[in-house]
């Protein structure tokens, strides 16, 4: 086993992550689905028990008032995690009132209430920093806040100024860079790369010497994240997307297009260890009845999607999907640390 962890749970069309530190504390990060969320959810409460202790830290960072980010959070019952005894703190993204969701009877909405009222739930201080943040970081691991509401106006009830409000963490462990991005936009990608560029801090961003780069693609692989930019600066190695079969307004995510450009810019490790396949929208197919969900042949390299298979069904007019969790480990050992774990896939045995 690791001694430290995260991992991108399928979440159907949503999102939901967990970080294992070293101690045993654990950070969620999201919660969410509007699609095949029920499907998923078991094994996302089987695998949050399974680290869980009651005696350790529990930490809850919200990136943004989007229900596929949140609303799963109820069915959880995230409150006994945090009722158990051990310090618990929140982060949230976008302004407090915009996480009111009738569907989830503002579940959410009055659990950051509550616990606000206790100062244990707050939004950053600051919309962007270079240090690793006091609550989220411990046992080794570093976690910075590289942005949080960098639009100024968290409480906009626009959808591109909500996304580009996403809190967005780096998370650092013996030589590992995860960036957890949210559904953060190139706007936001912009503001992290000029606030870090201002403070002679753009280092901290880049790959260096024996490192190794996660990149937890923004927007579910959306074409409006991940710009070149970005990808230029950190060189992910190893790309994951939290994924389904959702269309919106006829278009999906992530594009084919898209990420197959961001693979040709980056130098993906090319065996994992893993054989598995992917699922992409692809934005060529140009008939409507036409299934553009589409899973692509089994590859080692670093390109993982929760949402690894997709079997339309013309009778039902729906997809098959098949989807799982993909866990990036490390060990550090005695006298060296075993480099990245591209250890192992699918739910925990």
């Amino acid at each position: 086993m690791a001694d430290f962890q995260v991992i991108f749970m399928d979440a159907g069309q949503g999102d939901c992550t967990l970080i294992v530190y070293p101690d045993g504390s654990l950070t969620l990060v999201d919660c969410g689905s509007t699609k095949s969320g029920s499907a998923a959810f078991e094994e996302i409460k089987k695998v949050i028990d399974r680290h869980f202790d009651s005696k350790q830290d529990f930490s809850l960072v919200l990136t943004h008032p989007d229900e596929d980010h949140y609303n799963l959070l109820h069915k959880l019952k995230v409150e006994e995690y945090m009722d158990a005894g051990g310090p618990v703190h929140i982060y949230y993204g976008g302004d407090i009132d915009l996480y009111q969701n009738q569907k989830d009877d503002n579940y959410t909405y009055r659990l950051l209430e509550h616990v606000r009222r206790n100062h244990a739930a707050m939004p950053p201080e600051n919309n962007t920093s270079t240090e690793p943040d006091i609550l989220l970081s411990r046992a080794g691991v570093n976690v910075t806040i590289l942005a949080a509401n960098c639009t100024g106006k968290p409480a906009s009830h626009n959808g591109q100024d909500k996304n580009s409000n996403s809190i967005v963490l780096l998370v650092e462990y013996e030589g590992a860079k995860i960036f957890l991005m949210g559904d953060a936009f190139v706007r936001t990608e912009q503001f992290i790369h000029d606030s870090f560029n201002s403070a002679g801090q753009l280092n901290r961003l880049r790959k260096q010497k024996g490192e190794q780069v996660v990149l937890k693609m923004g927007h579910h692989g959306s074409d409006t994240s991940t710009g070149a930019t970005w990808v230029n600066l950190i060189q992910p190695e190893i790309l994951v997307v939290s994924s389904g079969t959702k269309s919106f307004n006829g278009t999906g995510m992530p594009k084919e297009s898209h990420l197959e450009s961001t693979i040709n810019a980056t130098k993906l490790v090319a065996d994992t260890g893993i054989d598995q396949s992917y699922v992409v929208f692809d934005d060529n197919k140009k008939h409507p009845l036409d299934p553009n969900f589409v899973m692509r042949p089994k590859t080692t390299r670093g390109i993982w999607t929760t949402c690894y298979d997709a079997v339309w069904d013309p009778h039902n007019v729906a997809y098959f999907e098949s989807g799982q969790s993909w866990y990036y480990g490390v060990e550090k050992g005695k006298k060296k640390t075993m480099a990245h774990w591209y250890g192992y896939t699918g739910y925990e045995t």
